[in-house]
């Protein structure tokens, strides 16, 4: 009996220690971030090797205007986290909190500067200037660290923060890149493309998507360029520039009809009676002078 009474103990224990974190995240969004701030230094102290623990007190203190424990927080955390280099992020921006923007400037300077020779702290360090909604840093940061290294591809990360911006034609262009060197990127690159297409041409993202790719195709003939194009010509539910684009494709590879035919029966569905003329008459054609 006295054994099941110790397990019962430690099993409410247990749970009441893992329910803190939803309890402090409950006070958070009530507003009483007092109380929410008693629950994570508990955690924090557990734990002072945790950043996640860190970054937690750190927000309900900045809610609190609590500026001073912040860096007084800092100060304790780069005694033994020498590692994360996203310290001084957190102390600029504790900074750009109190409208001290020339002051915070160089800590972020600091940070972007810390990849040229360490690079592999690129994703580290941009993804907290993400964090902080410091968007132009983060692509300067994730920029960089392509540059310094080669190897390392952050073209998804940088096509999410142009999209975040507004900056639809670099966003289009990192996407583009993206499905160049791997085909696979495609259904996701069309999914996030369709957010800013509408079925009309002249719409912002119709002309900027249509103009990146036309400029690409005219430095090089890639297939990718004329699917991507016809991709947006059906969104537009012009199927006669699509049938162009799909035709350039077939004529260059020569390797299967199976678009052609679906774009025809698209066309079709869509009452386009004289686009899908002009397609099944060239698939007959076409079936002719290969038999």
């Amino acid at each position: 009996m006295r054994h099941l009474l110790i397990l019962f103990i430690l099993l409410y224990s247990s749970f009441g220690f893992a329910q803190n974190p939803r309890l402090a995240e409950n006070y958070m969004d009530q507003g009483e971030y007092g109380k929410a701030l008693k629950i994570y230094n508990k955690i924090y102290e557990e734990n002072k090797r945790n950043i996640n623990n860190l970054y937690k007190v750190i927000d309900i203190h900045q809610q609190l205007e609590q500026y001073q424990q912040v860096d007084s927080l800092i100060n304790d955390a780069e005694k033994f986290m020498r590692n994360n280099k996203s310290l001084t992020i957190e102390r600029g921006y504790n900074l750009t909190l109190q409208g001290k923007d020339s002051l915070a400037t160089p800590y972020y300077n600091e940070a972007i500067a810390i990849i040229d020779s360490l690079p592999n702290y690129t994703y580290q360090i941009a993804n907290r200037f993400e964090r902080r909604n410091l968007l132009d840093e983060a692509i300067i940061a994730y920029e960089k660290g392509m540059t310094a290294n080669p190897n390392a591809n952050f073209k998804i990360q940088l096509a999410n923060l142009y999209g975040q911006q507004g900056n639809l034609e670099k966003m289009f262009d990192q996407y583009i890149d993206l499905i160049e060197s791997n085909v696979s990127y495609r259904g996701r690159a069309q999914a996030i493309f369709f957010r800013y297409i509408t079925d009309d041409p002249d719409n912002e993202g119709n002309r900027l998507l249509r103009k990146s790719l036309l400029l690409r195709l005219r430095e090089k003939q890639n297939p990718i360029y004329n699917q991507l194009l016809s991709w947006l010509f059906i969104q537009q539910k012009d199927f006669k520039k699509a049938f162009l684009q799909e035709k350039a494709i077939y004529v260059r590879t020569k390797e299967s009809t199976v678009e052609l035919q679906e774009l025809a029966v698209t066309a079709i569905e869509e009452k386009d009676l004289d686009a899908a003329k002009e397609i099944l008459e060239y698939l007959v054609l076409e079936s002719q002078v290969s038999s």
